[in-house]
């Protein structure tokens, strides 16, 4: 009877077809790599109403004289003292109420300018389908959660106060609205007040920025948003490191005397280099006078630069003027880039030997 079962047992494991071959290409193999989809559902309570965002605002307001909030670049670095106060209530009370969070967008039509940052698949296409955006068009910037007040916390009473008050003086609220979220926050433990920080870099775009704000409940029941916006105001500045000027060294009569530029923004370099500064695209323009000889007084009136933001090539951007006339550059300086730029004078031929001095003029705008 062994001697059978062992036999049975070998037909089996030798006949073909019963076992199905399997490959790499299989869904359930992996051999390298494989992405699987998951997903979950939480649902909404059927008890009780949702919460209720009663008000919303952004600070610090630095300009009193508009309506709103007003908000100015800090010159190469990001602003992290920008905050929104979010007044949060629950029909169930305000201990029913578990997250506050706020939405941001970058003013519209806007995506063409912000600076390449890549997403997860290393993709820097802004008009895909991998950005969020709002129903009005707006690029989602980021989406941010506040954090409650702690009634039994003397700094975060303080702070709710101040935030209160500092809405007042701004006009975002109306003084009886202020006395409105006192009451209900401390003589009538109805609403609490969420805080959370906006960090701000200097070189996002000019314009306004939408803010939206939601609650949820223990129930995961979510409010209706609340929206307000700040105003990034529009500021044009450029950082050279040519600030000690240009030193164009012996000339030659007749010849091409070019100082070259480069990337790197070191000053005393003798190698000019420009960076956007603000949170606009820089309109540049130039304008020389005549280099004054000390000793004959004779002048040298030819100049050109050159100015390559997009790297074309050789001659584009290469802009030839005379003494006291102002040209303009074609192309911009992009938000937060870095460029060289290259300066010439041109000696004309029986000028004599002399120092030669004059002044160049540089205006910065935004750039249309």
């Amino acid at each position: 009877m062994k001697k059978i079962l062992v036999f049975a047992i070998l037909l089996i494991a030798m006949t073909p077809g019963v076992f199905s071959e399997k490959t790499c290409s299989d869904d359930n193999i992996i051999c390298e790599h494989e992405d699987f989809e998951q997903t979950a559902i939480i649902s909404s309570g059927s008890n009780g109403q949702p919460p209720e965002v009663e008000y919303l605002w952004v600070l610090p307001d630095e300009n009193p004289y508009d309506s709103g909030t007003q908000l100015f670049p800090t010159l190469s670095s990001e602003r992290n003292d920008i905050y929104a106060c979010v007044v949060v209530g629950d029909p169930q009370g305000r201990d029913d109420i578990t997250r506050v969070f706020l939405d941001v967008y970058h003013p519209e039509n806007t995506q063409e300018l912000l600076p390449c940052v890549p997403s997860a698949n290393n993709k820097c296409d802004y008009d895909g389908e991998e950005f969020d955006r709002d129903p009005n068009g707006g690029l989602l910037k980021y989406q941010v959660q506040a954090h409650e007040g702690n009634f039994s916390d003397a700094l975060h009473v303080q702070f709710m106060e101040n935030c209160i008050l500092d809405a007042v003086n701004a006009g975002l609220i109306t003084q009886q609205e202020g006395d409105e979220i006192y009451y209900n926050l401390f003589s009538q433990p109805e609403w609490n007040l969420y805080a959370v920080h906006l960090p701000m870099l200097y070189h996002q775009p000019a314009g306004m920025y939408e803010v939206e704000a939601r609650a949820t409940d223990l129930r995961s029941d979510v409010s209706d948003k609340l929206s307000t916006s700040f105003e990034w105001v529009s500021t044009v500045a450029m950082e050279v490191d040519f600030q000690d000027g240009l030193d164009y060294g012996t000339l030659q009569p007749s010849v091409y005397k070019v100082i070259q530029g480069d990337y790197n923004m070191v000053s005393g370099d003798g190698k000019p280099t420009v960076k956007n500064e603000g949170n606009e695209r820089v309109k540049l323009s130039i304008e020389s006078s005549s280099l004054l000889g000390d000793t004959f007084n004779k002048e040298i009136n030819d100049f050109d630069v050159k100015w390559d933001p997009n790297e074309v090539g050789y001659g584009h951007g290469h802009v030839f003027f005379d003494s006291d006339d102002a040209v303009m550059l074609e192309e911009p300086l992009e938000l937060c880039q870095t460029e060289k730029i290259d300066f010439s004078a041109h000696a004309d031929i029986g000028l004599p030997a002399d120092i030669y001095s004059g002044m160049l003029q540089v205006w910065t705008s935004a750039y249309d």
